[in-house]
């Protein structure tokens, strides 16, 4: 079956996931164990991509999530990060960003409202947590003050690595599940070129027969003529330089390719900024998954009355983690009361 267009694979792609979402929204309470997951959900992403013939849509994907067409992860991977809320927003072009342009708005909100129950620049250097409750000590970067914290269930929105989790004193159970992540590298990035024009994006994707260079990365217009966002993906470890020269080398095939002109004088590029926003993920095998790897990770939630929130734990981006963690919270408050 073959799309015509990436607006038509996309289209595809939708359909065949949109009957997923009970599965995977907000959260993956009502996921399925062993054999009741659908099999298009375990295929790596690139089978899938063949079965439905929808390759066309790898510039969209690149660009909107900064995955890989050519994907060799679960089908469940891409999905769940790139679903059926975040496709209907580019179908729909009904993505916004807040007014005035500031993502932190919320936060700032949030800690008018809890007043002095807030720590800011602080590290739990104390935990202990029971069927009696939680014990924490915060101690202050800046000024070394503590702050005893005593609850009754703690809520952790952290990436629940056995690095970041280690001053809970995690058991066994907990550390089954937290060692399995896989860890990817992703750098977020901003490029000056005359060699892209404005108002026009770019993705390079790893051909599915690539051994050298298995990074991919998208290239977005951030409206200031001659700048550009990058987000970048690679499957092995790669320092910040070793990012930059990378994109600086493909900046040179478009220009050797012809893709486009310089505009205003010689071909120039230049990675002004970069940051590592590299982190934990999802990396189980299909066959961790059917022997029940969901469902294990989420018997953690409420236990050492500890709750968990954030991307992943659900699909990844900013509306469902909030939606989700809107399921997470009565749950926490039930044994309180």
């Amino acid at each position: 079956m073959n799309s015509s267009g990436p607006i038509a694979a996309l289209q595809k792609y939708y359909e065949v996931i949109l009957p997923w979402n009970d599965l995977l929204l907000p959260g993956y309470w009502n996921f399925p164990p062993g054999n009741q997951i659908p099999s298009d959900l375990l295929l790596p992403f690139r089978d899938f991509v063949a079965k439905y013939g929808i390759e066309e849509m790898a510039p969209i994907l690149s660009i909107v999530s900064g995955q890989d067409i050519n994907s060799t992860k679960s089908t469940l991977y891409t999905v769940k990060n790139f679903g059926t809320p975040v496709v209907e927003g580019f179908l729909n072009n009904t993505f916004f960003d807040p007014l005035p342009f500031n993502n932190s708005l919320l936060y700032g909100h949030a800690e008018h409202l809890l007043g002095d129950d807030v720590t800011l620049s602080s590290t739990v250097v104390e935990a202990s947590r029971s069927e009696h409750g939680i014990r924490l000590t915060v101690e202050n970067h800046q000024t070394g003050k503590k702050t005893k914290v005593f609850a009754k269930s703690l809520l952790m929105a952290s990436q629940p690595s056995t690095e970041n989790l280690a001053i809970l004193g995690l058991d066994d159970q907990e550390k089954a599940i937290f060692k399995t992540w896989s860890y990817g590298t992703v750098y977020t990035a901003v490029l000056k070129t005359n060699l892209i024009p404005d108002n026009t994006s770019v993705s390079f994707v790893t051909p599915a027969n690539e051994t050298q260079n298995p990074y991919s990365f998208s290239i977005t217009w951030n409206g200031v003529s001659k700048y550009f966002w990058i987000i970048f993906f690679s499957q092995v470890p790669l320092s910040a330089d070793q990012a930059k020269v990378a994109i600086l080398e493909e900046m040179e095939t478009i220009y050797n390719g012809g893709a486009f002109p310089p505009i205003d004088g010689p071909p120039s590029s230049e990675v002004v900024a970069i940051s590592n926003h590299s982190q934990v993920d999802w990396g189980q095998s299909a066959a961790q998954l059917k022997t029940g790897f969901v469902q294990d990770l989420y018997a953690l939630q409420g236990h050492k009355n500890t709750w968990y929130t954030g991307g992943l734990w659900c699909p990844d981006y900013s509306s469902n983690v909030w939606a989700f963690t809107d399921t997470v919270l009565p749950k926490l408050l039930k044994g309180i009361h």
